[in-house]
């Protein structure tokens, strides 16, 4: 079975229902906003897994808030997030056998932040900041004790394979040296390698577009500068990963 559903399973059955229905009502004494469940963790769960808007927010908001004080509340929140983190769990995974070091390792980071999420400060796209937080805390984990060989580029085919391998191999000396971070090497690949839309990006992260695509503007011309290559435009408008690919590519050797 897969880990996390497993995950998902366990604290289930560890928490009867009735257990769970006699929280929610408890929670809604002191966040109104849960009273409109009438204690029902199925409702719960199927409210929290809908599109994003301000209302399911603000429902998050109240269990991270229930969360300070009542871990059931947090591993409300966490089954919540499990669609997301195991997207995310797929994206980053480098090789099977790393499976469950990897998954251990993003749980205790999802905990973390769940239990440390400012509320107050970032009351909006709640789902989206956490599930970036996670990932952003778990790739610098990574990055700090693994080789630039081992980082886990993103972006890989079902087997595992990428048939552009070539562009990687500069973009991880570039992480190693220091000019570019994991999460930059892997904007890079996500985008222009396997063409995902930044703007389809952007909503996973919970971040605006344009925030996304001067991050990746900015990567581009590291990168740029770190093969030695100057930042070309056209007409007013940037061409770096244009060039960049193709130098990528020569400078892998």
């Amino acid at each position: 079975m897969d880990p996390i559903v497993q995950l998902a399973k366990t604290w289930r059955q560890g928490y009867a229902a009735g257990q769970l229905t006699e929280a929610l009502r408890c929670w809604g004494t002191s966040e109104p906003v849960l009273r409109r469940f009438g204690g029902d963790p199925n409702r719960v769960f199927r409210f929290l897994r809908t599109e994003p808007s301000p209302e399911r927010d603000q429902v998050f908001c109240a269990l991270l808030r229930c969360a300070k004080h009542d871990q059931l509340a947090g591993l409300v929140v966490l089954e919540a997030l499990l669609p997301g983190l195991k997207a995310s769990l797929g994206r980053t995974l480098v090789a099977a056998g790393e499976n469950d070091e990897l998954l251990s390792l993003m749980l205790a980071n999802a905990w973390q932040q769940i239990t440390c999420y400012p509320v107050e400060r970032r009351p909006q796209r709640v789902a989206a900041n956490l599930l970036l937080d996670i990932r952003k805390q778990t790739l610098k984990q990574l990055t700090k004790h693994r080789p630039a060989s081992a980082l886990p580029l993103s972006g890989r085919e079902p087997g595992g394979r990428r048939q552009t391998t070539d562009v990687e191999r500069p973009l991880r000396r570039a992480v190693a040296a220091g000019a570019l971070s994991a999460e930059e090497a892997e904007l890079i690949l996500l985008t222009r390698v396997d063409a995902r839309p930044l703007r389809q990006l952007a909503e996973e992260r919970g971040l605006a577009y344009q925030t996304l695509l001067m991050r990746r503007i900015r990567a581009e011309k590291r990168l740029l500068l770190y093969l030695r290559r100057p930042v070309v435009s056209f007409r007013g408008r940037n061409r770096h990963m244009c060039t960049a690919r193709t130098d990528a590519a020569d400078a892998a050797v």
